[in-house]
């Protein structure tokens, strides 16, 4: 990998200006665009099943699984043969960003260019390599209806170029909708550009085309940002709110605003009235508990449920932007704080699971449903709210700070006492001293006094600091 990858980088999304005969180009090239993302897709999947189905690679994998952290020389050996027979068996990102290649030059009549198409391939491997991984479960193909998709380069100057507003590519020429009065897009164009990416997005009916920039450096710095010194702050998420503890301020936010709220109302609407539209027009592929039939069917669409998929769309796309938006602010607040900030190491996946434990109510007897979290992680996005922290403390020198949940335990710890107690999900209020402290914060406020080391908490800090801790929190 070359200096220049290596080096940081920001985006910077303009719109396109577009007529109607370039949308209808730009059409036809992000549908091939799709098209060969899901031949490479399938071409991927193929190639690691044919990998797994090998006798001595299973083999490989259980004989690794076994090895000790201290047999290097002997796990070096074996991951270079897994990746021989990966090869031998045409799965690697190079052999995959051929075989597209090949398909591409196929279609002569629509041109895109080489670099684009192996970029395509790439995102596709990269797919089915979570999958291998475990870190998903299976495979998602593209739809040739999908509203929103992007298509980038390798570099700029490769297929596609920007240059000075205009956007090249493969003979298209479109020029860039540029501000003269936002200082953050001419200072943002300063910078090298790295490569470019075109997005099409569905808003208000019709199909809009966005560049976005990957431009090399830092963003340009906001007059309405402040940076707070280099002070602990203690940060407790959860799925749906997160705690905040520095030396000056205590709080417990949501993750959600009103508008998200709404734009969650409203999805939950509209869901019922597609459902309701799609079994009136298939009765014959439900069963008589309203339960969907196994099997392959085919689907009926009305033109009323192709209008509410359409609002959908939207509503999800403003639900969106806006939960991005009030992220960033969050995000610029808690770095007001300082930038030595510390959260537990979360395993949010985890969350999304459903629960193994059948349960009761203890109020009605029912039983309790066994869902978590998932629908809470999808409004609320918490690991993006964390990212976008890491990213702008990075644009100070500093990292979001993890510390080490299994030997803290800051949800169990008592301070007061120096004693671990565990405590139900439903408990939301410690008991410390002859204090009771919401429980979230509590944990904010021993994360935030953890050693530097990050494994342990550091029980004299919390005395040194526990009265004007308390100070704060009787100010909420």
């Amino acid at each position: 990998m070359s200096k220049k990858e290596t080096t940081p980088s920001f985006i910077l999304e303009l719109e396109l200006k577009v007529s109607k005969k370039d949308e209808h180009i730009l059409n036809k090239r992000i549908k091939l665009a799709i098209m060969l993302y899901n031949m490479a897709l399938k071409y991927s999947n193929k190639r690691l099943k044919a990998v797994r189905a090998d006798k001595e690679y299973r083999e490989l994998l259980k004989e690794k699984k076994k090895l000790k952290k201290e047999d290097k020389e002997r796990r070096k050996s074996i991951n270079e043969r897994l990746k021989e027979i990966e090869i031998g068996y045409g799965y690697s990102e190079n052999q995959v960003q051929k075989f597209t290649t090949r398909g591409y030059k196929h279609y002569d009549g629509i041109e895109i260019g080489s670099a684009v198409v192996q970029k395509i391939a790439s995102r596709a491997f990269k797919a089915v390599e979570k999958v291998k991984y475990g870190k998903a479960k299976r495979i998602y193909f593209k739809s040739k209806y999908t509203e929103e998709f992007s298509v980038e380069n390798k570099q700029n100057g490769k297929n596609m170029t920007y240059h000075n507003g205009i956007l090249t590519w493969a003979g298209l020429k479109l020029e860039c909708k540029i501000n003269p009065k936002n200082n953050y897009i001419l200072e943002g164009l300063k910078s090298r550009t790295k490569y470019c990416r075109i997005i099409r997005k569905r808003i208000r009916g019709r199909n809009r085309f966005y560049i976005q920039l990957i431009q090399e450096g830092y963003p340009p710095k906001k007059d309405n940002r402040t940076v707070g010194n280099n002070t602990s702050v203690g940060l407790d998420i959860g799925p749906s709110t997160i705690a905040i503890v520095s030396n000056e301020y205590v709080g417990l936010h949501n993750l959600s605003n009103h508008k998200l709220e709404n734009h969650k109302k409203e999805i939950r609407r509209l869901q019922r009235a597609m459902d309701r539209s799609r079994r009136s027009t298939n009765p014959n592929n439900y069963n008589e508990d309203g339960s969907i039939k196994k099997g392959k069917k085919s689907w009926i669409y009305s033109n009323n449920y192709k209008r509410l998929r359409h609002k959908l769309n939207k509503t999800h796309r403003k639900l969106r932007i806006n939960r991005s938006l009030g992220h960033e602010k969050l995000a610029n607040f808690i770095i007001s704080l300082g930038t030595d900030i510390r959260v537990e190491t979360l395993n949010i996946q985890s969350w999304q699971k459903r629960s193994k434990k059948t349960t009761k109510n203890k109020k009605n007897g029912k039983i309790n449903k066994k869902k978590r979290f998932g629908k809470s992680i999808l409004n609320n996005a918490p690991s993006l709210l964390l990212e976008k922290i890491n990213r702008k403390l990075t644009y100070e020198n500093e990292k979001l700070k993890k510390i080490n949940t299994r030997e803290c335990k800051a949800s169990q710890y008592n301070h007061i006492d120096n004693t671990y107690k565990k405590k139900r999900l439903d408990e939301r209020i410690a008991i410390v001293g002859e204090h009771k402290i919401q429980r979230d914060i509590y944990s904010a406020f021993l994360i935030k006094n953890t050693t530097n080391k990050l494994d342990k908490i550091n029980r004299s800090k919390c005395n040194r600091d526990w009265k004007k801790f308390l100070e704060n929190y009787k100010s909420i």
